[in-house]
């Protein structure tokens, strides 16, 4: 099985015999460079230096599995690949004519490594959950940490390009977004889409304009997500009720449909109703939460800001009117709070870092990984049956970042694991 991505592999880093190679017309080549690797249209590799017959050339490399290749991709009619010096193939087919002369060729099939091809073609045919699980424990440990650790970055940076986004299109409100994804990451997985339509119901600047009174607060959280439509019996609800019917009026605000939420499956200290309410604090709490949350180093740090006051009613009850039979804790457990510094605290930090050149943040983001707990899920425990064990939050977040990024799709080659199996002649 040969695609063009192998072949780019095989030739950035010079997967085949290169002694006493010529090109097609059995002319001695030699190759002192192999370029740059262009990923974007044009040739492949960019700025290569090649010597044929004692001519030293420069210039650009196209790669194709099939010499034809070049022909039905009409390279011949597009100027980007004037400045191709050397045309390198799986399968030479046809002679390439440019600028009235045969475009020299380097044919791979012969002179590639075989156990490159053997290699490659076992992770790409694998049909198990994880293309190389049978292989993987024969790649070094330090290949792996390295792996992982360039892996959390990754997962960092996308989270924070979809952060940037949304800076993008609030003209840089970076408290509006901050709001927008402390919501989402509150909801936790059930919950987080309905979290997000709470958030962008009301404009940030009324939970501004309200903070530090906890009664409006809540009554703006509770009363936006549709819990205060109904007639309640006991007093708090029907105080939450007056307040909200205010504040809709003159913000004019529109209510969310209360069947959004879900609780079916979920343990009542983490109803939707609890989550609000914990949510409700540590806001009206916390008038600087965005400053606040950039100033987390540590989990002792994020555990202390999540020491909130959350209303009496809440300890005896999951939802409005409806009493629980003894008191309970609805404090913010630990998961949650690891949960948080995850989802949101991390990728916060680590935007505001790259963006306002902080090199702070952005360590400080990858520290607070390394110093909470590996997350449990079904992707981490399986990555643990195969020999891998998170040691950190920093590795599980890599380890997801892999198995969905690299693995799913088999992008092998684009793996450090996959590239020291396909390199390990067995």
């Amino acid at each position: 099985m040969i695609s063009e991505d192998l072949l780019h592999h095989i030739w950035k880093f010079r997967l085949f015999e290169q002694k006493n190679i010529t090109t097609s017309k059995n002319i001695s080549l030699e190759i002192l460079k192999t370029g740059e690797h262009n990923k974007n249209s044009g040739p492949d590799f960019f700025n290569a230096r090649i010597k044929i017959n004692n001519t030293e050339w420069a210039g650009n490399v196209e790669i194709h599995v099939n010499s034809s290749d070049w022909l039905k991709h009409k390279h011949q009619n597009d100027n980007a690949y004037k400045n191709v010096i050397l045309h390198v193939v799986y399968n030479h087919d046809a002679e390439i004519k440019q600028n009235g002369e045969t475009l020299p060729t380097l044919e791979l099939k012969n002179i590639v490594f075989p156990y490159i091809l053997s290699n490659y073609t076992k992770l790409v045919q694998s049909k198990h959950t994880i293309p190389c699980e049978k292989q993987v424990k024969g790649v070094g440990e330090f290949t792996i940490s390295s792996w992982l650790e360039r892996l959390a970055i990754e997962r960092l940076e996308r989270k924070s390009s979809e952060i940037t986004q949304s800076l993008q299109l609030t003209t840089n409100n970076w408290i509006a977004v901050f709001y927008k994804f402390l919501f989402k990451s509150w909801g936790f997985k059930t919950n987080a889409e309905p979290m997000l339509q709470l958030a962008n119901s009301f404009d940030w600047t009324i939970l501004e304009k309200i903070n530090g009174n906890k009664l409006a607060v809540e009554s703006l959280l509770f009363g936006q997500a549709g819990f205060l439509n109904a007639e309640f019996k006991d007093d708090y609800p029907k105080q939450l009720k007056t307040e909200y019917t205010h504040l809709k009026h003159k913000y004019s605000l529109t209510t969310l449909d209360a069947s959004i939420w879900k609780f079916s499956k979920i343990r009542p200290v983490g109803f939707p109703t609890i989550r609000i309410a914990q949510l409700a604090s540590l806001v009206s709490e916390n008038k600087n939460l965005l400053s606040s949350f950039l100033e987390i180093s540590n989990y002792n740090g994020a555990e202390k800001l999540f020491q909130i006051s959350i209303s009496d009613y809440w300890k005896n009850h999951f939802q409005f009117d409806s009493p629980s039979v003894s008191k309970q804790s609805v404090n913010i457990g630990k998961k949650a709070i690891e949960s948080i510094i995850i989802n949101t605290i991390t990728p916060i930090q680590f935007t505001y870092g790259k963006l306002r050149d902080s090199e702070k943040h952005c360590t400080s983001a990858l520290m607070l990984l390394e110093q909470i707990d590996a997350e449990s899920n079904s992707i981490i425990e399986y990555w643990e049956t195969i020999g891998i064990k998170a040691k950190n939050a920093m590795e599980s977040q890599a380890l997801l970042e892999l198995k969905n990024n690299y693995c799913n799709p088999k992008k092998c080659l684009q793996c450090a694991i996959g590239d020291s199996l396909l390199k390990t002649d067995l």
